[in-house]
């Protein structure tokens, strides 16, 4: 993954305000993504309620963007039930997407 992209994710704040602006327009008139791997990572945690787990919320989508992009070992420590699970599923799943090889 790109410096760029790594650096581009780690601010903090509003995941709404991190979004990369759209580069064009696509054939249904979507707005396309200037950088896919930005805009999937920005969205985390609603990538993680469109799969099934309908309670993510932004705190989980920073849990999410730490894991797929932490480049130092991350103990995650949280009450029972807070979906840190649920939170590593959709990490590795998008692991898996982004960087395939690894």
């Amino acid at each position: 993954m790109s410096e760029a992209v790594h650096e581009e994710l780690q601010v903090s704040g509003d995941p709404e305000e991190q979004r990369e602006p759209a580069a064009g327009k696509g054939a249904e008139g979507r707005r396309l993504p200037a950088d896919p791997v930005v805009d999937i990572l920005s969205a985390a945690e609603e990538i993680g309620v469109e799969v099934g787990f309908s309670d993510l919320t932004p705190l989980h989508g920073r849990w999410i963007r730490e894991m797929v992009l932490g480049t130092e070992d991350y103990t995650l420590q949280a009450h029972r039930a807070a979906y840190k699970s649920s939170c590593l599923a959709v990490a590795i799943s998008l692991m898996m997407i982004i960087e395939p090889r690894k």
